[in-house]
């Protein structure tokens, strides 16, 4: 994510951007501010333009800006994070339990996730609506 869009979220300004890489997840277009066309000049200079003229709309998209911006809080990511880490660590281990006990007991998604920490090393997370991996350590 770029550090000056979140920088301008969390300031309350909208934004003008174009939606390459992760801007779409911050910007939504009309809302936090705009979203352009790459090379789109004309577009860039009717959007700038447009929040120039209406003040009402720039304190708007400000306000809802700053809100966007307090979801990526660093103190509450590293919260959620480490929530969703301990929750994949627990699963993972229970898991383990569980399959070298009695391997046809184990729920197929916790099985799932039990395999997939012991074949790869990884163990995989949710973090909002996506799903995400990381490497796990092992006490070897």
């Amino acid at each position: 994510l770029p550090i000056v869009v979140l920088e301008a979220l969390a300031a309350g300004l909208p934004v003008i951007s174009t939606p390459v890489g992760g801007i779409p997840e911050l910007i939504e277009d009309g809302v936090e501010g705009y979203l352009v066309a790459p090379g789109d000049v004309e577009a860039l200079a009717n959007r700038l333009a447009q929040l120039i003229r209406d003040a009402d709309e720039r304190q708007r998209m400000g306000a809802r800006a700053r809100a966007k911006a307090r979801h990526f809080d660093e103190d509450l990511m590293l919260a959620r994070l480490g929530t969703q880490l301990r929750r994949a660590a627990h699963s993972s281990s229970v898991a383990h339990a569980a399959h070298t006990r009695d391997s046809n007991a184990v729920v197929p998604h916790v099985r799932q996730a039990a395999s997939l920490s012991q074949a790869s090393g990884l163990a995989q997370f949710e973090v909002g609506d996506k799903l995400a991996a990381c490497r796990t350590f092992s006490e070897e």
